[in-house]
């Protein structure tokens, strides 16, 4: 007897002393390793947001600071002063590398800030559309139908021009739309959530709607919303500089990609990296979003996982 106590106990020592497997983001991060070019999106992603956090410690000159004298020097000038002007200046003789480090505030800020609120509404609404169902459920995908009948672009741009163009506008003008995704995927994502036995226990045991609502139904549509966060931001920043291009962006002297995007144009002939380094840097951002949010969208939906091993 105390031959089989000492081997159970043996047992769960050897048991106990078994190394643990990875942990889920251990597994993520490896993923992550083996797929270039999301590890690029990140690399990338993460040099432009401490751009937009700390832009004055990677700006070398101030953006604002005009010198009409040494106006459309071309990349690599150096003025009498022996400031170097890696990226050139532009019209008005400002760096144009300062000017595209702290643009990057400005496309980061509308992007995160109309993902927030656009997913806020989206999330929101597509939850309520989903669990009550009936009459609300009708009413919000009209609402839904309705919106998608009006075209983005033309949206936003008279929603910018009658309240005027600021950075607050900007963000409402792309959000006001966007929300739409949101709860068309959230819905349908709810409308399947709601049927399993758990949300049918947790209401048999009384718990309040709130509370379903809150603890059961929504940890289970994070996932979708997540994915289309991320993929949806690279969409945001490119609207917010198609706007500062059209001139219903944010108002200048701020630099933005898109503002010095559409004042480029203007001498594309004779100076050519006004509107190639910004473009550039916009094209690379939106890339790195995509890449990323590609990876994402394998490691938090099970199904393409499976359709990916």
């Amino acid at each position: 007897m105390a031959q089989e106590q000492h081997a159970t106990v043996g047992e769960f020592a050897e048991a106990a002393e078994e190394p643990r497997g990875p942990t889920n983001f251990q597994l993520a991060v490896r993923d992550l390793k083996r797929r270039p070019p999301a590890l690029f999106g990140l690399i990338f992603l993460v040099i432009v947001l401490l751009w937009a956090l700390v832009p004055w410690l990677f700006s070398p000159l101030d953006p604002y600071d005009q010198n009409l004298r040494i106006f459309l020097k071309p990349p690599g000038f150096v003025d009498p002063a022996g400031n170097f002007y890696l990226l050139g200046t532009d019209q008005q003789g400002r760096d144009m590398l300062s000017r595209i480090i702290w643009g990057a505030r400005i496309s980061l800020i509308v992007g995160f800030a109309a993902v927030v609120v656009s997913g806020f509404i989206g999330i929101t609404l597509g939850i309520v559309a989903g669990y009550f169902g009936g009459v609300i459920d009708a009413i919000i995908s009209r609402i839904i139908d309705s919106a998608l009948s009006i075209p983005f672009i033309l949206l936003a741009m008279s929603i910018v021009a009658i309240m005027g163009p600021s950075l607050r506008n900007v963000i409402l003008a792309i959000a006001i739309r966007t929300w739409i995704v949101y709860a068309r995927v959230i819905r349908g994502t709810v409308l399947s959530v709601k049927e399993v036995e758990y949300i049918t226990g947790a209401k048999a045991s009384g718990c309040s709607t709130f509370r379903v609502l809150f603890m059961h139904v929504l940890p289970n549509v994070l996932s979708p919303a997540i994915v289309i966060a991320t993929l949806y931001l690279g969409r945001m920043i490119i609207i917010e500089a198609a706007l500062s291009f059209l001139g219903v962006g944010v108002p200048p002297p701020t630099p933005t990609w898109g503002g010095m995007l559409s004042h480029g144009r203007e001498y594309i002939d004779t100076a050519w990296w006004i509107a190639f380094f910004p473009g550039m840097i916009l094209m690379l951002t939106v890339l790195s979003v995509n890449l990323l949010g590609d990876w994402l969208r394998d490691t938090l939906d099970p199904k393409m996982k499976r359709l990916t091993e």
